[in-house]
């Protein structure tokens, strides 16, 4: 699975009653709800770490687990994968399969995930000389960054965030100032428009 090496392979079924179980005050109401409508089965397939690889440990990472989980239906609640990797507290890479479809995610202060494709494509490249590393380049590889000359990882992913919400916002105010009428108050929005693209600039 994934391209992983046989070493790395287990297979431990995690109850869904027994993560309900311990975390009885987490899971009550609606979200115990939406985590069993939207998850069926939760299963660790994998585990990267010194014993099952020619890696050495990190100092921050001293394994990953892959955890593939089942899914009732395509569209989830992403807060449910996101609740996983808190409660687990370990750094874990997920596999989310629904019927012959899967995506990757992971989370790194939040969660990023790639798009479906048929599940026996899914690949993985465990790149880097430390779990650390390892690590990093699995976050990069899903989210989808590159790291930038003088930062780290957490720096990058915080920069991004800021580009979204400011290209985001951006594309807000462009629209609204195409729709006004009044020209002060259209103008008013491009300067507005005009500031923050230089603060995208200065990024």
């Amino acid at each position: 699975m994934l391209g992983l090496a046989e070493t790395t392979k287990i297979r431990r079924i995690i109850p869904k009653k027994l993560i309900f179980e311990k975390y009885q005050k987490e899971f009550t109401g609606k979200r115990k709800a939406s985590f069993n409508e939207d998850i069926a089965r939760i299963t660790i397939t994998n585990e990267i770490s010194p014993y099952s690889l020619n890696i050495e440990e990190g100092k921050n990472v001293k394994n990953i687990f892959v955890l593939k989980v089942d899914l009732k239906k395509e569209n989830i609640n992403l807060a449910n994968i996101s609740i996983l990797s808190k409660f687990f507290e370990q750094n874990i890479l997920f596999l989310l399969a629904y019927e012959e479809k899967g995506k990757l995610a992971i989370y790194e202060g939040k969660l990023f995930q790639t798009d479906y494709q048929a599940i026996d494509n899914l690949q993985i490249k465990v790149e880097g000389l430390n779990l650390d590393t390892i690590w990093e380049n699995l976050v990069l590889a899903i989210s989808g960054y590159e790291i930038e000359e003088d930062r780290n990882l957490h720096e990058q992913i915080e920069i991004e965030e800021e580009r979204k919400k400011l290209l985001k916002e951006i594309k807000k105010l462009d629209k609204q100032a195409r729709r006004e009428s009044q020209p002060k108050k259209s103008f008013e929005m491009y300067k507005k428009m005009k500031k923050l693209e230089k603060e995208l600039e200065e990024l």
